[in-house]
């Protein structure tokens, strides 16, 4: 198995994708200030990480995560935490708003 993850600089909070066959061997050097990228950046913390079946596709994905549209996706679709969202006046096709926000 192999893995694509994202970590966060708690320095600057930019955040740095890579591949592994093994993330603690992995979040180890990086932590460790053995990684060129990341060394001036520690400490990093594991934000989120993708299995996939093979180096290939890992590279491929870790690729992708590294331009504009990638990006966006992880912040949008994976690195954003989830709204809470209930019903407007309890139609379930009614536009839904966040819990905790007053109507407008």
């Amino acid at each position: 198995m192999w893995y694509v993850y994202i970590l966060k600089s708690a320095i600057d909070g930019n955040l740095y994708v890579g591949s592994t066959n093994d993330i603690a061997r992995r979040m180890t050097e990086h932590n460790s200030g053995k990684v060129d990228s990341t060394k001036g950046r520690t400490p990093l913390r594991l934000e989120a990480y993708f299995a996939v079946k093979d180096k290939s596709r890992a590279i491929a994905l870790e690729q992708y995560f590294k331009t504009g549209s990638g990006r966006a996706f992880l912040q949008k679709r994976v690195l954003q935490p989830p709204k809470l969202y209930q019903s407007v006046g309890g139609h379930p096709l009614r536009q839904q708003q966040a819990i905790g926000k007053p109507p407008q």
